[in-house]
């Protein structure tokens, strides 16, 4: 699917440890090149004015981080996730659920438990919590992936 937006793979693992854990790390790309320092650790760097990186973790959990070279990209992006409808937390970051729920940033009005899955109208799927640092090379949208399992109702 990465590949289908025009993302280029830069780093794929899929191991199983000693203690019979599976990890999988993935790393995928648009305009950005990779580099070498004097240790020998390859990195990468943005090679156009709108690089992304869209790196996968998964070992005993996961999350996935997104990072834009240009902070419009960041906004760009946010925007859309807004479009779809999304519930802001207190901690910045925005619940992104099963389905649009309108437009907008909206409140919370009851989280129900794993168990109880007969009620409300939503279900978690990510998290996202937007970082943007004026000056910085990348600006990141961290996206959690584990432990999202609540049905929400919104106001």
């Amino acid at each position: 699917m990465l590949a289908d937006m025009g993302l280029n793979v830069l780093y794929e693992t899929d191991e199983v440890d000693h203690s019979g854990i599976k990890s999988v790390y993935f790393m995928y790309g648009w305009q950005t090149k990779c580099l070498t320092d004097s240790a020998g650790e390859r990195y990468h760097v943005a090679d156009g004015n709108h690089a992304v990186l869209f790196k996968v973790a998964a070992y005993t959990s996961s999350g996935a981080e997104i990072y834009f070279h240009n902070p419009v990209d960041l906004k760009d992006f946010m925007q859309q996730v807004i479009q779809w409808g999304v519930i802001g937390n207190s901690d910045g970051s925005y619940t992104v659920c099963d389905k649009p729920m309108g437009q907008g940033v909206h409140k919370l009005k009851e989280l129900y438990e794993p168990g109880e899955t007969t009620k409300g109208a939503f279900k978690e799927l990510y998290y996202l919590t937007p970082e943007y640092i004026p000056g910085a090379e990348w600006h990141t949208c961290y996206v959690t992936l584990d432990f999202l399992r609540h049905r929400l109702d919104i106001e």
